[in-house]
Formats: structure tokens, sequence, C-alpha cells
């Protein structure tokens, strides 16, 4: 992921350093119209059940909410255009999954104590430090201590969008700072940030391989997000796959016999008929 997202984007900065100007930073007005804020209601509502689904889904994380809803939005907008350039319906759309899922991840954690995602395997891995068992016990045993963690989430959330509406206009500065000084120091963060997770040289090498396959994707117009929701998914589907099968004794019919799974199949094959005819419309 660091290497498709940010290395790409480094090597594709570098690619354009001499033939862009510098952008200044114009940031006047931090709050959005009230009017402009109404009008992504339905944005809103589908992002926070994309959030809140993919997080009670125990292992995935925030970051696949925001693929899916971004991508959906994107699908599903008049002018698919002009999403990746600023988009306001695309920040909307992201940021409410990812929002929506973080609440979500907590509800695996505290019910069944399987981690919703890693932030969650840490506060688990705390809870039981203190010798408490993440589960449906710990509501009966210790209801003030879960009360106590959805109250600081709710802080967080409160804090979160204090220092965003006081530091926005300080961010956007970044824009100023020379591109010969900031990519450099973008590649050395990503590097360091590939090989502190598990101080191991070769995730520095894996970065640097999939931050050239970014790159060439975007070059020649591949979206990068479907490769990284593989790369998220793709352990998962196979561990679970072949889970599947064993129940079923190797028979694939077992995916057609229950109407959750069908259900999931249908809307799936839907979906990807919708997009071939849309495609084939435009």
């Amino acid at each position: 992921m660091i290497g498709l997202f940010s290395l790409s984007e480094a090597f594709r900065q570098l690619e354009t350093m001499g033939t862009s100007m510098p952008v200044p930073p114009a940031v006047r007005n931090v709050l959005p119209r009230l009017k402009e804020i109404l009008s992504f209601w339905k944005i809103y509502i589908r992002s926070c059940v994309f959030g809140l689904v993919v997080g009670l889904t125990p292992g995935i994380g925030a970051e696949t909410s925001s693929f899916l809803s971004y991508s959906e939005t994107r699908r599903t907008a008049r002018d698919p255009s002009r999403f990746g350039k600023g988009a306001p319906e695309g920040v909307a759309a992201a940021q409410s999954a990812e929002n929506a899922s973080t609440g979500g991840d907590l509800l695996p954690m505290l019910t069944l104590g399987v981690p919703g995602d890693a932030a969650t395997a840490v506060l688990m891995g705390a809870l039981t430090i203190h010798n408490l068992q993440p589960g449906p016990l710990l509501f009966q045993d210790r209801p003030d201590l879960v009360h106590q963690i959805f109250a600081g989430m709710i802080c967080a959330n409160v804090a979160f969008v204090i220092v965003g509406l006081v530091g926005a206009r300080l961010f956007a500065f970044v824009v100023r700072v020379d591109r010969r000084v900031l990519v450099p120091i973008i590649c050395l963060l990503s590097l360091i940030g590939a090989y502190a997770i598990e101080n191991n040289p070769m995730d520095v090498w894996v970065t640097l391989i999939f931050g050239v396959v970014g790159w060439l994707m975007q070059r020649n117009g591949y979206p990068v997000s479907p490769l990284v929701l593989a790369v998220i998914l793709g352990g998962m589907m196979e561990s679970n796959l072949r889970r599947a099968l064993v129940m079923g004794q190797g028979d694939v019919a077992i995916f057609l016999d229950r109407p959750i799974a069908l259900a999931i199949l249908a809307a799936a094959a839907l979906t990807f008929v919708a997009v071939i005819r849309r495609m084939r419309r435009a």
C-alpha cells in the first residue's frame, strides 16, 4: 500500500517536476456551506452503511471501506472525470466511510473478542494485559469500562473536528514547499515506514517494486485502488474459500445453498453487468 500510493505518487511528481507550476494554497473559508453539506446527504448515508458493514466484518479495517465507498460514489456520479482532482463528493464518501468503520471495528472486539483491525488488536492486547477479556462477559463484568471506551471515541471525534478546522490553513501551506525538497522526504519516510513495520529489509524492496508498478499503472490509466483491495482481501478470501470447500466436501454448490451468500453473489453480478453497460453507453 505504501508503494502503490505514496511512492508511485512521488515518482509521478518527479516525472512532472520541471513542467508544472507550484500551486499556492487558497484556503479561505474552512467551513463548507450548509447547502453544500446537505446536498451530499445520500453520499453520507451510503458511505456510513459501507463503513459500518466493513467495520463489523473482523479483520478488514477502515481502508477497505474508504476505497469501496469512493469507488461506488465515483461509479454513480454524473461526471466521474472530476474525481481524483479534489471533487468534494469523493472526499465526503471516503471520510464518512472511514469514520463509520472506526466505530464498527470496535463491535466485534467488544462483543466477540475478535479484533476488527490493527488498532483494535492493540486495544485488545491492552485489555488483556490488565486481565480483562474482551467479549460478552466484558459488558457484564465491567460495563463502566465499555462506557468509557464509547465516551473516549466520541471525544476523539470531537477533537478531530477541532484540530482539522483549526489546522486546515496551516496544513495547506505544505504545497508551498519546493517539490525538489518535499518529494525526496516523502520517498525517504515511505521507505522508513515500510522497514519499521517489521524491521525487514525485504519490505523495502516490496515497497520499491510496487511503487514502480503503481507509477506504471497511473501512466497507463489504470486505477491502483482495486489492486490495493485485492492485497487487503486476497488472503482472507483464500482462507475462507478453502474453509468453505472443506465444509462442502469440495462441492462449489455450497456457495449457492444459503440465501445470504446467494444474495451477495447476485448483487455482485448485477453490479458487474451495470458497470459494463455504463461503459458501453459512455
